[in-house]
């Protein structure tokens, strides 16, 4: 919202986005992943796979909502509708459907029980597994990131529209809805 009423500034737009990027982790899975773990226990993969396949959804409609806005009223009011439509649909779902169930608060007894559990440092020193997890997960998801935002800016090169750019931008969002739902019910099963 803010990078449509800034005036035309470097150093105002690279501190917008140094923002962005500071606090756009808290509106990533990991916050409401916490919640999904701790309200599921049987069919915890497919939950988090529904969670994270919601994203994905969103990730194939806003391309086509903010192609619209930019071809009939202008990149300004393309980022200002994207904010308003980000917060009128995440605002409300987080306050009224994301809580923490009443038993999942930690009790002294099972922080104690909680203590004998290995730290994160430990399991990532000693398993070689996890490094090997936790970078090709890092990877994936740079390259991802990388390849999609630059996905309509690379296909209007290429000649194409900003309606066929933006669609293949949400074949891809649907895609990821899908596989992230598979890998959540797979998750449950393998």
């Amino acid at each position: 919202a803010l990078v449509s009423v800034m005036p035309p500034s470097v150093p105002l737009f690279c501190l917008a986005f140094v923002l962005v990027g500071f606090f756009a982790p808290g509106s990533n899975a990991l916050p409401y992943a916490k919640v999904v773990c701790a309200r599921f226990d049987r069919h915890r993969g497919l939950a988090l796979g529904l969670t994270v396949g919601g994203t994905a959804v969103g990730g194939a409609l806003m391309p086509q909502y903010a192609g619209y806005l930019l071809r009939n009223f202008g990149w300004r009011v393309g980022y200002l509708g994207v904010a308003v439509a980000v917060a009128a649909f995440s605002l409300p779902a987080l306050y009224f459907l994301v809580k923490m169930p009443r038993d999942s608060q930690l009790t002294p007894r099972t922080r104690k029980n909680n203590a004998d559990l290995p730290k994160l440092s430990q399991i990532a020193r000693t398993s070689r597994s996890f490094r090997q997890l936790g970078l090709a997960i890092f990877c994936m998801s740079g390259v991802m990131l990388a390849l999609l935002s630059q996905l309509v800016p690379m296909m209007m090169d290429r000649g194409a529209t900003i309606r066929v750019a933006t669609s293949m931008l949400s074949i891809a969002g649907l895609s990821s809805a899908v596989g992230r739902l598979l890998a959540g019910y797979l998750m449950d099963r393998v």
